[in-house]
């Protein structure tokens, strides 16, 4: 029997925490360990009971979200394994050192040091790793950005599927199925699942608005799968314009080389072509230095930003995680006595419960 205690990321938007324990064996893992993005940032419940008494840690990728609260963790005693992929284990290193630059945070300086991160090869893919007698595990690539992840849980002779933040139709990453489709307990990414949207639609409005070849644009965007699918989308679509990279991004874009098995077919000789061009550049200034269009977080002078997370524009949202449809599609192929549904909103939530036709569902499965 698999109990689970939410930590963070139910019916809200950050902040993914989830323990789990197997009441028989006793044995006790926690999936992610993020912060509520913010000022301040807010951190999981964590405890040195819960800290001390895990047997691993998994991480579906690196997004702050999902592994800001690992110094926290430490702080409190853990000395387990963090498993991940080899392609989120590259990520680790620059993260490590902002957490070194935060102040006003709950833990020791330097608790972020002690953490043992283990990374699993991209040939254990299908694979099931064996920890110990009570626990192994299988993984797939989920499409949300390099190195995620979603998992399959063994414990006892139960088992769980974590999606992690997960995108079905990503134009740069794979999305694989996962390999058993029957779980005790499935926690699924609903990131989305208030609304149903076009990835195509907004590509469409995001270009047209970009049309202008003598104009500044800046697309606000940070290492992520939606940062790859925006520039390859608009490399393609502007073969004459100038795009300016953070060099964070480039980076980013460089590292998903050396994993190619993430990609997409085709899509290793895209970035490669793309990154060989010379038409793409690196910002190395806080002003615009020439018409195009950047790729950055950073306040540019000169540019006119298209807002394609704001409300205000929804015709330039571009998703990230699951919509309604997208959830419906997922839970086509996955049942569970017992489903959770994350990353939603209250409001997002509600609508996704009110329209998930129940047959779709094992024994009348039950929503927490």
């Amino acid at each position: 029997m698999i109990s689970m205690q939410i930590l963070g990321g139910f019916q809200e938007y950050g902040k993914n925490c989830f323990l789990i324990e197997h009441q028989e064996t006793g044995t006790r893992i926690m999936l992610d360990c993020g912060v509520q993005n913010g000022q301040p940032e807010v951190y999981p419940p964590l405890t040195p009971e819960i800290a001390q008494s895990l047997d691993a840690v998994f991480l579906s990728h690196v997004h702050n979200d999902h592994v800001g609260a690992l110094p926290l963790l430490a702080d409190k005693g853990y000395e387990g394994p963090i498993w991940l992929s080899e392609a989120s284990y590259v990520q680790i290193g620059p993260i490590q050192q902002r957490w070194k630059q935060k102040s006003a945070v709950p833990y020791q300086a330097g608790a972020g040091d002690t953490l043992h991160f283990t990374p699993f090869s991209p040939a254990t893919k299908g694979q099931r790793i064996i920890m110990t007698d009570n626990l192994s595990f299988e993984w797939g690539h989920s499409g949300h950005m390099l190195g995620s992840v979603w998992y399959i849980i063994h414990l006892g002779g139960t088992s769980l599927f974590y999606s992690g933040d997960m995108v079905l139709d990503s134009v740069t990453f794979q999305t694989e199925t996962p390999t058993q489709s029957s779980f005790q307990l499935a926690i699924i990414d609903s990131g989305h699942g208030g609304q149903v949207t076009s990835r195509q639609a907004s590509e469409q409005a995001l270009l047209k608005a970009l049309e202008n070849p003598d104009g500044s644009y800046r697309i606000p965007v940070s290492p992520s799968g939606k940062a790859c699918d925006l520039i390859l989308t608009v490399y393609q679509r502007f073969p004459d314009r100038r795009l300016f990279l953070d060099p964070a991004l480039r980076e980013h874009l460089s590292d998903c080389l050396s994993y190619a098995a993430n990609l997409r077919p085709g899509m290793k000789e895209q970035l490669t072509n793309l990154l060989a061009d010379g038409r793409i550049a690196c910002i190395t200034s806080d002003q615009a230095s020439a018409s195009g269009i950047y790729f950055t977080n950073r306040r540019l002078e000169g540019t006119k930003m298209i807002p394609i997370d704001s409300p205000a524009h929804p015709e330039f949202f571009y998703k990230a995680h699951p919509d309604l449809k997208d959830v419906e599609k997922l839970l086509g192929g996955i049942q569970a006595e017992q489903l959770v549904f994350f990353h939603s909103k209250p409001k997002d939530f509600t609508k996704l419960i009110a329209h998930i036709p129940k047959k779709l569902i094992l024994n009348g499965g039950v929503y927490l």
